[in-house]
């Protein structure tokens, strides 16, 4: 009978290990040259549980690394990417440059975090946010990677980005969406087709609209217990932290539909814009309320979300507002 050879067995673990760290840098190499010369075709990084912000982040990181200081800063969910018009608010400002960072959904939390990255970088003289009573809701989070949100931020490499967050359901998943809508351009509502200042604002004829968007209304039945304590004082704070910087802060109420403005619970609604006005108010910032603009059911495309059109107007009213109320832009 032979003796076992005590060395064979950590020889085949030793070769396997080496076998498999070589397979792994293949397969990391071809993925870095695949990213690099396809960048331009892929989805964003996933640093987040939602496309759009994925999608504005990659789009802040070029537009940091390769513009001027923007004057106005845009913060906030899709009332800030859709209802705002970057050129129009340039124009009426008389600003340098805007940058818009809204992304669907953001929550006030999140903008509080998206800030804290974006102002050690930029130094914009107002920062502007949008919102509608559904901001102030209970919602889902993102679950952004506030780690590799800085990274990209700051110029990182973006493959390392990918090779970190490697989904590649969401990355097939995500391209194959992307392939489907972009012949839409912004007739879609979930368009990311961003202007030059990262709005999208939406097609005012021949979009594609939703029955069951147009008439959400009939289900957004909000109560005081749905709104979060947690979003006023994440506003409170975002107020406090543009007053420490000496930035101009405003929260601008978007416009509903007139049979929405109608049916949504109007004193809920009511009460939490003036529970809104008192803590913008309280930490120095500006609160426009709902406005009298005379927008029509052509300037939406459901309840909420303005086309270029409605963001036009909603623009214009909301700067001169503005103007009429700050010392110094």
């Amino acid at each position: 009978m032979h003796a076992a050879n005590p060395n064979a067995s950590d020889h085949d673990i030793r070769g396997f290990s080496l076998v498999f760290m070589a397979t792994l840098a293949v397969f990391i190499a071809t993925l870095t040259m695949f990213v690099v010369a396809n960048r331009h075709r892929l989805p964003a990084p996933r640093i987040s549980a939602s496309e759009s912000f994925n999608e504005k982040a990659l789009w802040l990181a070029h537009r940091l690394a390769n513009g001027p200081d923007p004057d106005v800063l845009v913060v906030g969910s899709s009332m800030g990417v859709n209802n705002i018009h970057g050129s129009i608010l340039r124009t009426e400002l008389g600003a340098k440059g805007v940058v818009n960072a809204s992304s669907w959904g953001l929550s006030m939390g999140e903008t509080c975090t998206l800030l804290d990255e974006l102002l050690p970088r930029i130094n914009p003289r107002v920062v502007l946010i949008p919102v509608y009573h559904g901001d102030f809701d209970r919602g889902p989070t993102k679950d952004f990677q506030s780690h590799d949100l800085a990274r990209l931020l700051s110029g990182g490499a973006e493959v390392s980005t990918y090779v970190r967050n490697l989904d590649l359901w969401y990355y097939a998943r995500t391209l194959h969406s992307q392939a489907q809508r972009r012949p839409l351009g912004r007739a879609t509502y979930d368009s990311l087709e961003f202007d030059e200042t990262g709005g999208v604002p939406l097609a005012c004829e021949n979009f594609l609209r939703s029955d069951m968007r147009w008439n959400g209304f009939l289900r957004d039945k909000p109560v005081p217990a749905d709104f979060s304590p947690a979003a006023l004082e994440s506003l409170a704070r975002l107020g406090r932290v543009a007053r420490g910087r000496q930035i101009a802060f405003c929260v601008v109420v978007s416009p509903l539909r007139l049979e929405a403005e109608k049916v949504i619970a109007p004193e809920v609604r009511a009460n939490l814009w003036r529970s809104v006005r008192a803590t913008v108010e309280g930490a120095g910032g500006i609160f426009i309320g709902p406005g009298t603009e005379d927008f029509s059911d052509a300037d939406f495309v459901d309840y909420n979300h303005l086309n270029r059109c409605g963001a036009e107007k909603f623009t214009r009213a909301s700067a001169k507002n503005l103007l009429q109320r700050m010392t110094r832009l």
